[in-house]
């Protein structure tokens, strides 16, 4: 018999399409033949600005790399436990949000058991539901971007299989915040509820609270936006500890790595750092938002995260992207069932608006 990988390969995994992650700023500078230095990268909401100088130093003299990580991050979640109030025995980290994300789903959803996503929303929820065998329900948000909280619930009392419902505040890609009373009101369902918070230091309030509150409320954080760690791959989450407890049982070993660590802690022990570069990208979010508004083939969206919704009036949204990008600036296409002919572009330094006031000029 001959060999056919195709025999092998998971069928589900055969018959899914490729998802089209956003390019590096090195394979974009290729493609349009402009250097790096003169792109204004506001695709991907990394924070422009960088980490904090400690962070720099903490990298530049770590010398222990020859030697595993401490595979239960002692030192790491003690930090995170100061800095979010949560005992350390809840907090569990990951290798990026996405591990985090993923340890979720391995750890609550069998093969057809069932997840509420609330769409348009971040799409790494959906995809690992797939690999993971589970079934997505699907409860799309109003034209405001709000939750429809009774369909939520009717979709969860409907189904006994459902175990898991995926909320976000500020929510990706719109950057609304999810109310307390719209969680108060989730939490009473019996299903874990999972409040994505990756945005949280650009926004006003945050859910972390009531995690000692509630039985079933799950918080994830990461520090690639605010703390502006993105190339380094580190998050986390505050659990209840039941979940955490079995959370432990299928952590990899030694997923996140030890310059991670070391810039994790740098970075919580310079938080003011990290509020400045916020409170800055925040004052020049609402720049942006007026300055959008000049144009009139652009409708923004009121955002509480680092980048800003844009609908595209009587033109391509992809079209106005690629006209952008070979003017120098990277804008990331949102154009699904959901959220039609969109751009969501990112908050970055002074020296990112002008180059996008510029280009959006130029090409309208």
């Amino acid at each position: 018999m001959p060999f056919d990988y195709r025999t092998l390969i998971r069928p589900d995994v055969l018959a899914t399409p490729l998802e089209p992650w956003t390019n590096s700023i090195e394979a974009a500078s290729e493609r349009l033949g402009i250097p790096v230095d003169r792109l204004a990268k506001m695709d991907s909401n990394e924070n422009l600005y960088g980490p904090s100088p400690k962070v720099r130093e903490a990298l530049a003299g770590f010398t222990r790399h020859y030697l595993y990580p401490d595979p239960l991050y002692v030192k790491l979640r003690a930090a995170l436990a100061k800095h979010t109030g949560a005992t350390p025995e809840r907090i569990i980290v990951g290798n990026g949000l996405d591990e985090v994300i993923d340890l979720v789903m391995r750890v609550l959803l069998s093969p057809g058991d069932g997840i509420v996503d609330c769409p348009p929303s971040f799409e790494v929820y959906g995809w690992q539901a797939g690999i993971n065998h589970a079934r997505v329900v699907s409860v799309p948000r109003r034209a405001d971007f709000s939750l429809d909280c009774e369909a939520v619930e009717q979709a969860v009392l409907a189904d006994s299989r459902v175990k898991l419902i995926w909320l976000t505040s500020p929510n990706n890609p719109d950057g609304s915040l999810l109310p307390r009373a719209d969680l108060t009101r989730l939490l009473r369902l019996p299903v874990f509820v999972a409040v994505d918070e990756a945005y949280v230091d650009f926004a006003p309030e945050s859910h972390m609270g009531l995690t000692g509150e509630s039985p079933n409320l799950i918080v994830l954080r990461t520090f690639s936006k605010g703390p502006g760690l993105a190339g380094l791959r580190l998050g986390y989450g505050v659990f209840p500890r039941s979940l955490a407890d079995n959370l432990w049982k299928i952590v990899m070993p030694f997923s996140v790595n030890a310059l991670a660590v070391a810039a994790g802690i740098a970075a919580l022990d310079d938080w003011d750092y990290t509020r400045r570069t916020a409170a800055k990208i925040v004052e020049e979010r609402e720049k942006v938002f007026e300055e959008l508004h000049t144009f009139g083939f652009l409708k923004p969206h009121r955002s509480h995260g680092c980048f800003i919704l844009c609908e595209v009036i009587g033109r391509s949204a992809r079209a106005l992207q690629e006209a952008l990008a070979r003017l120098g600036v990277l804008v990331r296409l949102v154009d699904n069932p959901h959220a039609r002919n969109c751009l969501r572009i990112t908050i970055g330094t002074p020296r990112e608006t002008a180059m996008l006031v510029d280009a959006l000029q130029r090409v309208g």
